[in-house]
């Protein structure tokens, strides 16, 4: 309507209570009781009609299952949908005989710049995104795919922007991807969806202000033991979705 555009002149003349549904892949919280279903990231939550979806899901070719996709804007950015076999093995050497770092990002707030400046005095990281060049207007309108930049690093710095227990996007597989060790910073309950022994957490190197693990990533014998382990350490399938989405569905 002209006058009042957010008005759904619909509901003035329904005669049943609409399902509300809570669906975000970013790390912000609703008061889930005032919805009916709920797809989110969140761990933890004491709710039947609350389904966990990681955020990285999104992500994976599902076309095995039946499932056809255009590429998502995330897609898009990485350079392709991922193939599960991929996250299923490990990524072997490769990337210990590469040098430096790379940290994609459009922002520095914390403690993402601590850990920009922490690298820098041991190694020479280079940057890419819209904070490094400012001619990019955002992540979706730039020249190039993330798959692109991190297959000629050793390391990928990829720390997630917030903490949450649950909230783990799609850094850490697309370095791994890449053929990159990916380093991040991320709650420690991510072991609930990728393999520990895979990648490095910077929450476990805090402390010290990251100082140990930086010089234990000049050592390749450390290195060799990130090469042997898959991302994924079982299949993941979409089976524990339709049922909750056939739930909903019984519900109309």
């Amino acid at each position: 309507m002209k006058y009042f555009p957010n008005l759904d002149i619909y509901s003035l003349r329904r005669k049943y209570k609409p399902l509300r549904i809570f669906l975000s892949n970013e790390n912000i919280h609703k008061n889930l009781p005032k919805y009916d279903y709920s797809f989110h990231h969140d761990i933890g939550i004491v709710n039947n009609n609350h389904f966990r979806f990681p955020i990285w899901k999104d992500h994976i070719d599902w076309s095995h299952e039946g499932i056809k996709r255009e590429f998502t804007l995330t897609a898009k950015r990485f350079g392709a949908f991922w193939k599960l076999e991929d996250l299923l093995r490990p990524q072997g050497v490769n990337f210990i005989k590469k040098k430096n770092i790379c940290l994609v990002t459009s922002h520095m707030t914390e403690p993402k710049l601590s850990i920009y400046l922490k690298f820098k005095e041991y190694f020479q990281v280079d940057g890419y995104g819209s904070y490094f060049d400012k001619k990019i207007k955002n992540h979706n309108s730039s020249n190039f795919s993330i798959r692109d930049i991190l297959q000629n690093y050793a390391f990928n710095l990829c720390p997630e922007n917030s903490l949450f227990p649950g909230y783990y996007n799609e850094r850490v597989p697309n370095a791994f991807l890449a053929n990159t060790l990916p380093i991040t910073w991320a709650d420690q309950n991510i072991d609930l969806d990728f393999n520990s022994k895979a990648f490095i957490n910077l929450i476990d190197h805090a402390s010290n202000n990251y100082d140990d693990i930086c010089n234990l990533l000049k050592d390749d014998n450390y290195l060799l033991n990130y090469s042997k382990e898959p991302l994924l350490l079982k299949k993941p399938n979409l089976d524990k979705e339709r049922v909750f989405v056939q739930k909903i569905l019984s519900c109309l």
